[in-house]
């Protein structure tokens, strides 16, 4: 379990079980090859790995990157991701929390989706040789 504050909302994710994400786990490497390598590439380069903080990356990689990502995978797969996540407690697999959780606020939406990735382990191997 990992947990984070956003924005003055705590979020908690439970790691995935293989079984259930495995499908995207596949789709997302292929996926990495693309701008999200490039992204976080730079970082494991500049020897901060997945410890980064998006703060430090160039704000219009990130988001070419997101996009990218996002634009590739299917709602079902995204509602898979968010599946294990909590918001101030409310299951984000609900989706009245859900929308509640990020009408208005992608930016919110795009932080956990990226803490989710990076909990389930899917950014780990960029950074290994």
């Amino acid at each position: 379990m990992a947990k984070k504050e956003i924005n003055g909302h705590t979020y908690i994710v439970e790691p995935h079980p293989v079984r259930e994400i495995q499908g995207f786990a596949r789709r997302f490497a292929a996926l990495a090859s693309g701008p999200v390598l490039s992204m976080l590439g730079g970082a494991a380069e500049s020897g901060e790995g997945m410890d980064m903080e998006l703060s430090k990356l160039d704000s219009k990689d990130i988001q070419e990157s997101l996009l990218f990502l996002v634009d590739n995978i299917s709602d079902d797969e995204l509602d898979q991701l968010f599946e294990y996540t909590r918001r101030d407690g409310a299951p984000l697999a609900n989706e009245v929390n859900y929308n509640e959780a990020f009408k208005g606020k992608w930016a919110d939406w795009y932080k956990v989706l990226v803490f989710i990735l990076r909990t389930n382990g899917f950014l780990d191997f960029l950074s290994s040789p």
